[in-house]
């Protein structure tokens, strides 16, 4: 073969290489064109912008700027979210007293507050607290910001004005403010669909969306106030001289951080710089209905440079009350690093005392050598404590004749470690004995408490037999710490 002709045969080769490489290219763009304007297309593209400017640094960046938005709204549009940002600004607030200090705060307490299903009211006693644990030089560094956040707007303006009645002098000063916000900051929650990623039912995925939406509200209000922002809820209580605690915390941490944690109770006591905290607040605004605040910042933290938590020790923070602002759901959820946990947070726990009328104890379960049926159930210091709980095992209160009982609180475990538990278990009720297999149940053991109140159980008239029952065996001993029964 000539070389010319070897020539011109490369040329076709190159020339047919040359237009299969274009029509690729085509097939690739149309393709594209068609991934891209599609559903799952636009999903991927929300989803890639968001991750996109969840990667860039914090620290990097200024205050109020996030990469490739240039307003608020247009950062709406982009992420399509439902809830519109145009609204959550700090003039959206609604304060209705206190009023700000003239100068920057070095510390920022936001606290959302809602009503209690059973009318529990905690947030007083978190004020108190906070002001009972710092002194003078410690209130004048500090901003308290309530934001009363409850659906019945009414409650949120009686519980403003109780507020201010009980604690006017710390809110003319500017230690206290309290501010509300329009209901339509948030969704439709009746007919908005909430798809969580984290496995809850659809009651408490409205819930914790809600709360997202309430925390993100309250940090864009006090984005300007202090020079750092702590995340409290309404029903905590703190150590003496938290403020002093936190700052020297903060100026002993020297490597990276977003977020330092001063309670490992849930996203109770995240302290931020406040410079971050807007950004943050747009986060939990993107992906409210996703997961709990928690889990959800905290892959933030993660993709932002900062790898593991940051814990203080001991903690700060504290949880007082045991109902929470979902129907239904206890919170028996205790620090045992919290400071001063020996005196004070004991008191916190404690159950009440109950009438406990005169009655028999009957079980199946063996106990340890001075720690019998009684100790549970007459007020002492001490414990029920068995050896061998295992499934169909069960403790018996059994009264003389009838009575009539109005509430059951029964705490299980050991106090400052929750160590002995009940697992698993459940409470039944009957107007005859025995009833551990066929009484009225009134429901089941959550985390190893029950409250009849919060559980929001109807107890039938005439009870003579109370059965707690143990639903699966454990590994462990059981620990019944205290029964309180209320008669009328």
């Amino acid at each position: 073969m000539s070389p010319r002709r070897t020539m011109k045969n490369s040329r076709g080769i190159q020339k047919i290489g040359l237009q299969i490489c274009l029509l690729g290219v085509v097939i690739m763009l149309i393709n594209y064109h068609i991934f891209y304007n599609s559903e799952a297309g636009k999903q991927k593209c929300k989803c890639d912008e968001k991750e996109t400017w969840a990667r860039n640094k914090v620290s990097g960046m200024s205050p109020t700027s996030v990469p490739g938005f240039n307003s608020v709204s247009e950062l709406t549009m982009k992420l399509g979210l439902h809830v519109n940002l145009t609204r959550w600004s700090t003039s959206s607030g609604l304060p209705l007293y206190g009023r700000h200090r003239q100068r920057k705060s070095m510390l920022t307490l936001g606290i959302p507050s809602v009503r209690r299903p059973n009318g529990r009211n905690y947030i007083m006693g978190t004020i108190k607290s906070i002001i009972d644990n710092t002194n003078d030089q410690e209130k004048s560094r500090i901003t308290v910001v309530i934001f009363v956040a409850d659906f019945n707007e009414t409650w949120n303006l009686e519980m403003a004005n109780k507020l201010y009645t009980n604690f006017k002098d710390y809110f003319d000063e500017g230690m206290l403010q309290v501010v509300t916000a329009p209901m339509s900051i948030y969704p439709d929650f009746k007919i908005q669909t909430v798809k969580g990623e984290h496995q809850d039912n659809a009651r408490r995925t409205l819930w914790r969306s809600k709360q997202n939406l309430d925390f993100a509200f309250v940090m864009l209000y006090s984005k300007n106030i202090s020079e750092y922002y702590i995340q409290l809820e309404d029903d905590v209580v703190c150590a003496q001289h938290f403020v002093n605690d936190i700052e020297q915390f903060v100026n002993q941490t020297k490597r990276f951080w977003i977020c330092l944690e001063f309670t490992e109770l849930g996203f109770i006591g995240k302290l931020f710089r406040s410079v971050h905290i807007e950004r943050l607040a747009h986060t939990l605004l993107a992906y409210y209905d996703s997961k709990p605040c928690d889990l959800l910042l905290g892959h933030v933290f993660r993709i932002l440079g900062q790898k593991a938590p940051i814990h203080s020790s001991p903690s700060l923070f504290q949880h007082m009350g045991k109902w929470s602002s979902l129907q239904n759901k206890m919170m028996p959820s205790i620090d045992k690093k919290f400071k001063g946990f020996g005196d004070k947070a004991l008191s916190i726990i404690e159950v009440p005392k109950g009438d406990n009328p005169k009655a028999s104890l009957v079980t199946n379960m063996n106990w340890a050598q001075g720690f019998g049926p009684g100790h549970a159930y007459n007020h002492s210091s001490s414990y029920f404590w068995a050896t061998d709980p295992h499934r169909r095992s069960f403790f018996e209160i059994i009264y003389r004749w009838p009575i009539t009982i109005t509430k059951i609180i029964i705490s299980t475990g050991d106090v400052r470690n929750r160590k002995d538990s009940l697992v698993a278990g459940s409470l039944r009720v009957s107007d005859d004995e025995p009833c551990n297999a066929k009484g009225t149940l009134l429901g089941s053991f959550v985390g190893g408490e029950f409250d009849s109140e919060i559980l929001g159980s109807k107890i039938p008239p005439g009870i003579k037999c109370i059965a707690i029952v143990i639903n699966n065996s454990q590994t462990g001993w059981l620990i019944i710490r205290d029964i309180a029964v209320f008669v009328k």
